[in-house]
């Protein structure tokens, strides 16, 4: 196991095309494996999420524990980053997507690409690309159960927000050989997007103006094309969403809720399910997508998510 993959999202496969063009697969890189200042101030100095896995607690049989097969690489180190992409690279693996903390211009974790992966030496054997993380920022991190998540960054939820990062992105990252092309086209990633348009009052033209507007700077910097990718988007709103200028859609993993009684039968003891029970739902959930909308939906391969290890130690259950 390696340090992007200790808690692994997804991996996504862009499969349009595919009979003429070998499959592109992209890994979620979650950039938390290194010491950042904000998290020196949130937490303690020298904190990241290595301290959990490192000290784990093991709640129910069958859990995996896990422990590196490369050890605790640091994500902000590019000898280390070197191993992560070596391995990757050697398992097929051809772009990792970052995770992306910006908030209304104040970027976090963001070491993991500028000191980490564009310093390592054989960054020319991956690609990368941004998610932007249109979430809350909270400490959710074996924080006490009974009480509100703290809060650390908040979103400003405006157009000038995401065309703030539009336009750091030119400058750092979308001009960077390194940087993905899906068709010739740089790909930026959106998680929650639904989000985004709640946020944004439900305001398609708000929306769509911004995206066009995020386009234009692309190509006035001669960069090309945006692809504008929408993840964790229903069937019901995705063609909706499509005519806003959206180019492709996917999930950030896979949601649980979609196996049959799972809530029940957590209750009941029962912890671990077969990937069969995940495959058809994660078929159907690819199929409705494809009808509902023009744009591909760029399919999961869900590999296994334990949140427990965030939680806090003395809870049997979380």
């Amino acid at each position: 196991m390696k340090t992007a993959f200790a808690i692994l999202a997804f991996l996504c496969l862009p499969c349009f095309g595919a009979e003429e063009k070998p499959i592109d697969v992209m890994a979620v890189y979650y950039p938390h494996w290194h010491e950042y200042p904000k998290g020196n101030e949130w937490f303690r100095p020298g904190w990241s999420e290595w301290d959990f896995v490192k000290n784990p607690a093991t709640r129910f049989k069958g859990q995996i524990n896990f422990s590196p097969f490369a050890g605790c690489l640091d994500g902000a180190d590019p000898e280390d980053v070197e191993t992560e992409i070596a391995l990757a690279s050697n398992a097929g693996i051809t772009v990792f997507l970052y995770d992306y903390y910006y908030y209304n211009g104040e970027v976090t974790q963001e070491e993991a690409i500028e000191r980490g992966f564009l310093k390592a030496k054989n960054r020319n054997l991956m690609k990368f690309a941004i998610m932007w993380c249109y979430h809350e920022r909270k400490d959710r991190f074996r924080a006490a159960p009974d009480k509100e998540a703290r809060k650390l960054m908040t979103l400003a939820h405006t157009p000038e927000e995401f065309l703030g990062l539009v336009d750091l992105s030119i400058k750092r990252y979308f001009n960077r050989p390194e940087y993905w092309r899906l068709d010739g086209r740089l790909f930026f990633s959106i998680y929650d997007f639904a989000y985004l348009w709640e946020t944004w009052g439900r305001d398609d033209a708000k929306v769509k103006d911004a995206i066009e507007e995020a386009r234009r700077r692309v190509r006035a910097a001669g960069l090309g094309e945006l692809h504008v990718n929408a993840q964790n988007v229903t069937p019901k709103m995705a063609a909706r969403f499509a005519a806003l200028g959206i180019d492709s859609f996917t999930d950030y993993g896979f949601n649980t809720y979609q196996v049959k009684d799972i809530y029940n039968r957590f209750k009941a003891g029962e912890v671990l399910i077969d990937f069969k029970e995940i495959d058809g739902p994660l078929q159907r959930h690819w199929a409705k997508m494809r009808d509902a909308s023009p744009a591909p939906y760029i399919p999961v391969v869900p590999t296994g998510w334990d949140s427990s290890l965030r939680c806090v130690l003395d809870d049997p259950f979380p």
